[in-house]
């Protein structure tokens, strides 16, 4: 309710659901879930369960009713929205957890809460599940395994020998294993179990323990994420540690909850049949069969991600050797290594390199991604600015902070130097840097007397042109001057142009005047190959009036711009 959701709601209509699967009343069993999976589509965290249940305790026929009322009641639920022209609101809607919240942990204290002790000191948004786990597989595709094998347990066991009453257990044990085995899981995904838990009690006592620990861990996961909004906040207190335990004794819960539901198993039937009602066993040779290749495609499919990953985790991961050196090189040199900002650090350096098993199966690999900006050393503010994507063609996967242009122009201009991640070149660049000032008859070239050009360089970065500049203000020069970069072909045509303030247009040429600074930039920009010259000046965006240039004697000035050429592709 403090989060104005509805987990509560469909609590419910899902034991209603498992309740009567355990009384073997399938299609009231079948509609009930239909009604929990449109009020919350986690419930389908249960359908496997009401398969296979359904199939060894009432029959296919049964199965196959079942899975006609849940069509039609999920149907009924959302058919307004389809006859509305909503259904595409309602796929975004459903499938945004997947797109958007792509994070080891999303406050639950969980697995991947406990094994991430960086994810805790620095908090969600910095740590996507993409990133490498073990042996070249990423969080996210170590967390659907888990969970896979899990399910193989819980099916397993409901396949080999069970009653329907078993219903209550198996559910309770796959709702943990999603909470505790999934990433991108919220702390709130916990309380369905809960009820679960409560119900198996009533036909083995030990599982009211478990609901007694998790009820507690449940209580402590969300007092450590509420306590902003909460009167309490300044009463109550979860430490980093007490978190922490806490998730390590949610893993706990799920370990003893396999543990109860696999027991019986290990007991005579007739002591199981006590518990779960009229058994059903395997007995026939192709239930044999088929539950032994069940089994071997589970394993199978898993060993065969793990190798996929890590296979295509270690190409990649040769590719991007190069990154991290150009970042080293980009940041040394700082004085103050604090003051420096890397924007858009890189979350992929091949678009679209990923990897499919049997061409059904996406496995991520992770090697793919970097180690997240705030465990790299020096102390630099790290932060993502997304307009750039569109912009200026840069990548925009970063784990951090999100800045508007105001708060991103605000840090450059406090900064001593500014590396962004450039895809098309696959490295980090130097796009800002402080430099030491000087005095204007060491200007290569003088704009009116206002402002001073001291570098003006230009080489190829195939596919692009890096052009260096470094400026500095020696006059007073008004707010709307601004510069200009023009590529010109051998045929004196406009190819390219990189026009606007310096840095990426975040540093306005103005402010350089106060406090007197020079600043040197980077610019890139696309060209197809063949022969160029550039040339750099600056104008008045009102007016479009050029500042007349003097030229040094190492610089040619042409038509009120420097020109730094002849260039050619491939020197």
């Amino acid at each position: 309710m403090w989060w104005a959701q509805i987990d509560a709601w469909f609590v419910l209509p899902m034991l209603l659901g498992v309740w009567w699967l355990s009384q073997r009343r399938v299609a009231l069993a079948w509609a009930a879930l239909g009604l929990a999976v449109g009020l919350k589509l986690q419930t389908t965290i249960l359908l496997p369960v009401f398969v296979v249940g359904t199939w060894r305790w009432c029959g296919l026929r049964r199965l196959v009713i079942g899975g006609v009322v849940l069509l039609l009641t999920v149907g009924t639920i959302v058919a307004p929205l389809f006859l509305n022209g909503g259904a595409s609101v309602l796929l975004s809607k459903t499938t945004q957890p997947m797109r958007s919240l792509q994070w080891i942990a999303l406050t639950s204290h969980n697995l991947w809460y406990a094994l991430t002790p960086h994810a805790r000191a620095v908090g969600h948004a910095v740590n996507r599940d993409q990133n490498v786990f073990v042996s070249g597989v990423s969080f996210h595709d170590a967390g659907l395994t888990l969970l896979a094998l899990s399910y193989g347990l819980i099916l397993g066991r409901l396949f080999i020998r069970s009653g329907p009453r078993a219903a209550f257990a198996a559910c309770a044990v796959a709702w943990l294993a999603f909470f505790t085995l999934a990433t991108r899981t919220h702390v709130r995904y916990i309380f369905p179990a809960l009820a679960l838990m409560l119900c198996a009690g009533f036909y083995q006592r030990r599982w009211w323990t478990l609901y007694g620990v998790a009820a507690t861990t449940l209580l402590v996961n969300l007092v450590s994420k509420s306590l902003g909004v909460s009167p309490l906040s300044r009463t109550l207190a979860i430490t980093p540690d007490q978190a922490v335990a806490t998730a390590w004794v949610n893993v706990a819960v799920l370990g003893l909850a396999s543990a109860f539901y696999v027991i019986p198993l290990l007991k005579s039937a007739y002591h199981q049949a006590g518990l779960e009602g009229i058994l059903r066993k395997v007995e026939h040779g192709w239930e044999v069969a088929l539950f032994g290749v069940a089994g071997v495609a589970l394993l199978a499919t898993t060993g065969a991600m793990f190798w996929r990953g890590r296979t295509v985790g270690a190409q990649i991961a040769q590719l991007q050797a190069p990154l991290r050196a150009s970042l080293d090189a980009s940041l040394d040199g700082a004085d103050e290594p604090g003051r420096a900002v890397v924007v858009n650090w890189p979350g992929a350096i091949l678009a679209g390199r990923s990897a499919f098993l049997l061409g059904v199966i996406p496995v991520t690999p992770p090697a793919l991604f970097l180690t997240t900006p705030d465990i790299v050393e020096r102390g630099a503010t790290w932060v993502q600015y997304p307009p750039w994507q569109q912009a200026a063609g840069l990548e925009i996967e970063y784990y951090g902070t999100h800045v508007t242009q105001a708060e991103l122009a605000t840090l450059v201009q406090q900064a001593e130097r500014v590396v962004v991640f450039n895809p098309q070149i696959g490295q980090m660049i130097v796009l800002a840097k402080d430099q030491p000032t000087v005095t204007p008859s060491a200007c290569l070239v003088s704009f009116d007397g206002q402002a001073c050009l001291t570098v003006a360089q230009a080489a190829w970065r195939e596919p692009l042109l890096q052009i260096e500049l470094t400026w500095q203000v020696t006059g007073t020069l008004p707010a709307d001057e601004t510069v200009f970069v023009h590529v010109i072909d051998e045929h004196g045509n406009l190819t390219a142009q990189a026009d606007g303030d310096p840095a990426g247009s975040l540093v306005p040429l103005a402010s350089l005047e106060t406090p007197s600074r020079a600043l040197y930039e980077s610019r890139l920009v696309f060209v197809p190959p063949g022969n160029y010259r550039v040339r750099v000046g600056i104008y008045n965006r009102a007016s479009g009036e050029r500042l007349r240039t003097r030229c040094g004697p190492s610089s040619v000035c042409v038509d009120n711009t420097v020109e730094i050429g002849p260039l050619s592709s491939g020197s």
